[in-house]
């Protein structure tokens, strides 16, 4: 199991833009910034917030995952959710002093 874990590589990223997906309720795209480049991410989050709200907010990329593209919508990561008391997924934010690209860390 913790094999595994060193497989995963997350980063901060900020996001820099949300976007509704029109005709997916509840699904925003977001881009990022992971202190290198811009990279697109689709997440079902838009009935927890509002694209203004997320803009500037540090989240956390999964970076390492092959890009994919389903009925015209194109991802090249995820983001780390959790759920929230309602069920919503939520996203893990980080603080403002956590730079763009930093390595997240799973230790024990």
């Amino acid at each position: 199991m913790r094999e595994e874990l060193t497989r995963i590589k997350m980063v901060a990223a900020r996001v820099v833009s949300a976007e509704s997906v029109p005709d997916y309720e509840g699904l925003f795209q977001l881009f990022l910034y992971d202190g290198r480049q811009r990279i697109r991410v689709l997440a079902p989050v838009a009935h927890s917030y509002s694209p203004s709200l997320l803009s500037g907010k540090k989240v956390i990329l999964i970076a390492n995952l092959r890009p994919v593209e389903t009925n015209d919508l194109y991802s090249e990561g995820e983001v780390l959710l959790a759920e929230s008391e309602s069920g919503r997924p939520v996203l893990v934010f980080l603080g403002d002093d956590i730079p763009e690209g930093s390595k997240i860390l799973c230790l024990s």
